[in-house]
């Protein structure tokens, strides 16, 4: 059935439409290209100046003085962040509008694809534009896996890092307890201690065993996703240096006491690492997201294009 002057011309403005869309919206690539480098400097910059108030807080612990102390945030870090910040905000905004732009071109490729229908055309695509296309779903299958371990890592270093958690109790008691050995050892209250000092070493023991596993299993599937930098090593302290030492003295004493504390304060800092860790691969894990989301999204452009192209076609035979 041929096309009538009406049908040829709704199909003309809707192409037209429907490019005028296509320019502002295939914007949005490098509008998240850009969000993304900000975030960095962002993180970097946020970084820095946490390093800053650390050494502010350990420098006041050691009874420092002086300007180290009384120096404020840099006021310039400080401008280039909220610089940062208030583009990444107007980007956002970008974005927001963008999404709007998609819903109202929608309306207008369905009703080019009922026009087409009317005239009994199918869009179709080239072997090229096929096996291409083909190509990018196997990347978004990988990805989607990559995200899956990603996910999986994440919750096993949460994992480690509650387990940690309860190890670093067990410590501090056997810590208590070791420093009561010291000073009343020999007596009913020094036997007391050192029993509840070697219990309480062996829960921790006995609690760490699985916040290993579970840093072997994370380093293991991170490993197999081949992310530079990602796997863990998260130091857990090894409680096998500990001796039984059932004799009194305060230099045995002494040396077991401060072993205990060193392995407290390990074990504290590789809760902090493990969390650290799996804030990173938060981090990863958007950064799959979004590449998921850009090559899906170029999949759906891409036989839009056909579509277009297809239309263009009718136009011209006519």
């Amino acid at each position: 059935m041929p096309a009538s002057p009406s049908q040829l011309e709704e199909l003309a403005s809707l192409n037209t439409r429907i490019e005028e869309f296509n320019g502002r919206i295939r914007e949005e690539g490098s509008i998240v290209d850009r969000i993304q480098d900000l975030r960095g400097k962002a993180v970097k910059l946020e970084r820095q100046a946490k390093a800053g108030r650390l050494r502010k807080m350990s420098l006041a612990r050691r009874g420092g003085k002086g300007k180290g102390l009384r120096k404020k945030k840099n006021p310039k870090e400080a401008g280039e962040l909220e610089s940062i910040y208030d583009e990444m905000d107007s980007l956002e905004d970008s974005l927001d509008k963008i999404e709007e732009l998609k819903d109202q071109r929608l309306s207008y490729i369905e009703r080019r694809r009922a026009v087409m229908k009317e005239l009994g055309v199918k869009s179709s695509i080239s072997p090229e534009t096929a096996q291409e296309i083909a190509l990018h779903k196997e990347q978004l299958e990988l990805i989607e896996e990559g995200i899956e371990k990603i996910q999986r890592a994440a919750k096993l270093l949460k994992r480690a890092a509650g387990t940690m958690t309860g190890a670093k109790k067990h410590l501090k008691s056997a810590k208590d307890s070791a420093f009561v050995d010291m000073m009343f050892g020999g007596g009913v209250i020094g036997a007391v201690s050192t029993y509840k000092k070697h219990k309480s070493m062996k829960q921790a023991t006995t609690a760490m065993a699985p916040a290993k596993r579970s840093i072997r299993e994370a380093n293991k599937i991170l490993k197999s996703l081949d992310l530079k930098g990602a796997t863990v090593g998260a130091g857990v302290p090894q409680l096998s240096v500990f001796m039984d030492v059932f004799f009194d003295g305060w230099i045995v004493d002494g040396d077991i006491h401060d072993k205990i504390a060193k392995a407290e304060l390990n074990a504290e800092m590789s809760v902090n690492r493990l969390k650290r860790r799996a804030k990173q691969l938060e981090t990863v894990e958007d950064a799959f997201k979004q590449q998921h989301y850009r090559i899906e999204n170029g999949i759906y452009e891409m036989y839009l294009d056909a579509e277009s192209a297809e239309a263009a076609r009718v136009l011209q035979g006519t």
